[in-house]
């Protein structure tokens, strides 16, 4: 059986397994190249190399076409930015294989599957990985699957976007044709209607202010009002966390802040983080020093104004803020001088800084 005939095959009876994914292999163009060992995308294009075709099953054909849609969906490409490629890659794959096996697809006995990242996100299980890294050549996979378009970061968004129109006509298609799975579902919600995450807001922000001597991202303080680029050693400065003890955060919250943010520390060693408990005063303060340990005591718990300890780490000229809130509260009238995001467990209104909501 020629390569041809075994593709063609795969893709006329992924019709009959899964609707969505057979629709968006109709306007998918695959590319033999047999200098890649196994298939890859560049968000656009599914490259494959015909001699591992050959070697695989109808159903496991089908399901490395899916996989790399997969990658298409999740925009991989576009979302990798400056993280470890071969790390962030790997995480993909545990998020879209586990995504096939609900399906309904053969999964290929080389793949990277493990139950115990089930309900997370790329991104989440990327952080896994940064904790305990893998061998740079992990065993098993499809390799190294994410390739970066000749159009560089443009044609990734570009492509990520045209992905978005197609999922939604693929999810018709199958909601239509009455097979669309739960998973499939999450997925095209999650594609359409995506939320950002204040964790990949922070880590990719301080990777980016990291590496650069200039940065778009810290306020040039001598014009007010206005972003010029700041130069700054490459050395990553102060975190400043700032937590609201008004009894609006619970623990949950802020575990989850404090483990996310030493996970971001483990990476990027910056020169301290300092920690503000704060409700209508400054209730008390935490200073860590790189590589040390975040060990939480919360002091604080009457009423409620931000505007204090957003002012009053103005002295420390923090590398950025992390503002912990419920976000009722009175605001400050201006943005504040250093860069901030502000984690909010609730909808309320939040005038300033970078929102991220916190699920």
């Amino acid at each position: 059986m020629t390569k041809f005939s075994q593709l063609d095959k795969a893709k006329a009876q992924l019709l009959g397994k899964s609707p969505f994914f057979a629709t968006l292999m109709m306007g998918t163009q695959l590319v033999e190249n047999n200098d890649i060992p196994t298939a890859a995308t560049d968000g656009k294009k599914i490259y494959y190399n015909a001699a591992f075709i050959d070697g695989l099953s109808v159903d496991l054909v089908q399901f490395v076409l899916a996989h790399e849609l997969g990658h298409m969906m999740y925009e991989h490409v576009s979302r990798k930015g400056t993280r470890d490629p071969m790390l962030f890659n790997v995480a993909g794959d545990y998020v879209i294989n586990l995504l096939l096996k609900d399906d309904g697809f053969t999964i290929w006995d080389k793949a990277l599957y493990d139950e115990k990242y089930r309900g997370m996100s790329t991104e989440q299980v990327y952080h896994e990985l940064m904790k305990n890294p893998p061998p740079r050549q992990p065993s098993g996979g499809m390799g190294q699957d994410l390739l970066d378009p000749a159009g560089g970061p443009e044609q990734a968004s570009q492509n990520a976007t045209e992905m978005r129109q197609r999922v939604a006509q693929a999810a018709n298609v199958a909601r239509m044709a009455g097979k669309m799975s739960g998973g499939i579902a999450r997925l095209v919600d999650e594609v359409l209607n995506p939320k950002v995450r204040w964790q990949d807001l922070l880590r990719d922000y301080m990777t980016r202010a990291n590496k650069d001597d200039e940065s778009w991202g810290r306020r040039n303080r001598r014009f007010s009002g206005v972003y010029l680029p700041a130069r700054y050693s490459e050395r990553m400065g102060e975190i400043t966390l700032v937590v609201d003890t008004s009894g609006s955060i619970g623990p949950e919250e802020l575990n989850q802040v404090a483990a996310e943010i030493q996970a971001i520390a483990d990476q990027i060693r910056p020169e301290g983080i300092r920690v503000v408990w704060a409700d209508a005063k400054v209730a008390g303060e935490q200073m860590f020093e790189q590589g040390e340990e975040l060990k939480l005591v919360p002091q604080g718990g009457g009423g409620t104004d931000m505007r204090v300890p957003l002012e009053h780490i103005v002295q420390y000229n923090p590398e950025i803020a992390v503002l912990l809130t419920d976000g009722y509260t009175p605001w400050p009238d201006v943005e504040p001088e250093y860069p901030l995001i502000v984690c909010c467990t609730t909808n309320a209104e939040v005038p300033v800084g970078q929102i991220v909501r916190l699920d």
